[in-house]
Formats: C-alpha cells, structure tokens, sequence
C-alpha cells in the first residue's frame, strides 16, 4: 500500500511521450561494447561510479514524461529477460569517516556529545550505514529521461530488476569488522535530475548473507522517496522532502532485528550560481540485542539511537 501511496507523491498524471529513433539504412552488427555509458554521483553518504552496458540491440527507450505507476509497470514488466547490465563500485564517505574518528581521533570522537552527553553526534550522523563500500551487479531493464527544453542529463534514469552486491566489511558502532557479504535485492529505484527538480526514489526487498559467523543474516523490505522543487516554496512539505525507511528481520523467521526511519527537509538554495539542496533529516533507529552473537553481541541491550543526517544536494 505504501508502495502505491509515495508513487503518486510529486508526479502528476502526466502524458507518454517515446523518443523516435532513426534507422540506418544499412544495418549495423551489434556490439554492447560501443553503446556502454559511464555515470557517477557524488554524495556525503553515497558516492559511486557505474557502467551501463546494454545486452541486447534494443536501444534504452527515452521517456519525456510518464506517471510513476505506468513506469513501474513498463519495467516490472520488461525486468525479465534483462536488457542492460550495470556495475557500480560505491564508497559511502561519512560512515567511514565515523570509522576513522572513533579509531584514530577518539578523544574528539568521545566529545562529539550532545544532550547531557547521551547522543554522540558522529554516532547519529552515520548510523544506518553498514557498509563502508560495495561492488554491485544489477540485471534488468532501465528506460532514461528527457525534457523538452534541456538535454538529458548523465543518471535520469528508472531501473527494475536485481541486484547483488558484494562487500568485506560491516560496521557496527562505528568500528569495521571484517565481513565477507553478499546481498540479494528486488528493486525499483530511478532518479530524475533537472533544473527545476530533483525526484528520486528507491522500493525494495532482498537478503544479506553475512560470513562472519557472530552476525545474523537477515532480508529486508524499504523504501525511499526524495524531492527537491526550486520552483516552489522553500518551506514546502511536499515539495522539499524525503522520507527513508527500513525494516529488518531475521533470516528463517519473522522477528525484527532492525528498523529505521527517517524524515528530511530541504531547502532549494542557489549558490555561485549552482542550485543546491541543502537538507536536515532526523530519525529513529532501533537494533535488537539479537542481530549480533557471540562477542558481538550485548546480551539484553537493546539499542534506540536518534539520527542526524545534515548533506548537501548536488
């Protein structure tokens, strides 16, 4: 139901409009190899450079406009057999910068308190980050976007499909643990990026196996909806918002181990001529004692921890 109610959120009942392509008059072998195309974003959190390569000689359908459900809907429904292959290699910048400042810099670390120093403000900016980088694969189908007076920008895209992702390392409590993982994910996710807004959203479901043998293996359900207008009010709800939530349980049952919410505001800024989004979120976060065993594990200690996550929109 969520699924639904956040697809209708900033999108009205727009109209479908498919690129044209022209055709050669002499066919032309087909090589996934020259139709690759490069992206990257850079983000405090989430920063990651990726490879599209298509697999078949359909070329990537470019819509103008599409009402959120139709798009779901055409790429679910294209998902399999798979049309484009993505890598990406992703590196989340302030997570591992907690790592370092509660290893190397402790005495600051241990003076970032608020609150009668019960909130550590490194400890809510970073939690919810359990992994300090990733390598991933996505199998599926992805269309991109165009408006009528801009060229399309690197990274207007919508994708369905799965997704693995692999990684060596997990972070609990800002310390690093060597973890060989694997995750598994079903996911629709897409991005548009123009002059007057910037849309994203990510729906999804998966699995992390974990080998450390003291962290629990887990699947997941989340969603994830950001907007930023800067052809409306600065103080907009609606418009100038973002919303991230997921639930964690443990493989094999249906106890909880972990949750997370949260909740942004952004603020449509123009600087040095460049419009940025600078954004305010807080949150909740909930960990049960049962996630980790073994030495990790804090017998009877549950964990409710607030979460600050200031960052800057590009």
């Amino acid at each position: 139901m969520l699924f639904f109610v956040w697809s209708l959120w900033g999108e009205g009942n727009l109209t479908v409009e498919v690129a044209s392509h022209e055709t050669n008059a002499t066919t032309k072998p087909f090589s996934m190899w020259e139709n690759i195309e490069f992206d990257y974003e850079l983000d405090a959190y989430y920063t990651n450079v990726s490879l599209t390569i298509p697999l078949t000689d359909r070329t990537m359908e470019n819509y103008r406009t599409k009402t959120e459900l139709e798009l779901y809907t055409h790429l679910l429904l294209h998902a399999i057999p798979p049309s484009f292959l993505v890598l990406e290699l992703s590196y989340n910048p302030l997570p591992n910068l907690g790592v370092y400042l509660k290893n190397q810099q402790r005495n600051f670390y241990d003076s970032a308190t608020i609150l009668g120093g019960s909130v550590n403000i490194v400890d809510s900016a970073t939690v919810g980050f359990e992994e300090p980088y990733a390598m991933t694969l996505f199998l599926g189908n992805t269309v991109k976007f165009t408006q009528s007076d801009e060229d399309i920008a690197v990274g207007n895209r919508a994708y369905a499909g799965f997704i693995v992702s692999v990684s060596d390392g997990h972070i609990k409590d800002n310390i690093l643990i060597y973890d060989p993982s694997i995750e598994t994910e079903w996911k629709v996710i897409g991005k548009r990026s123009f002059k007057d807004y910037k849309l994203s959203y990510s729906y999804r479901v998966g699995l992390k196996y974990h080998q450390h043998p003291e962290i629990v293996s887990s699947y997941y359900v989340g969603f994830r909806r950001s907007r930023l207008d800067f052809q409306t009010d600065m103080l907009s709800i609606i418009n100038n918002s973002a919303i991230d939530v997921k639930a964690t349980f443990r493989l094999g049952s249906v106890e909880p181990i972990a949750f997370l919410a949260i909740v942004e505001k952004k603020f449509p800024v123009v600087l040095w001529g460049q419009p940025l989004g600078l954004s305010f979120g807080v949150g909740y976060a909930y960990m049960s004692d049962n996630k980790y065993t073994g030495l990790l594990k804090e017998e009877g200690v549950e964990t409710h921890r607030l979460i600050i996550r200031p960052n800057i929109q590009f």
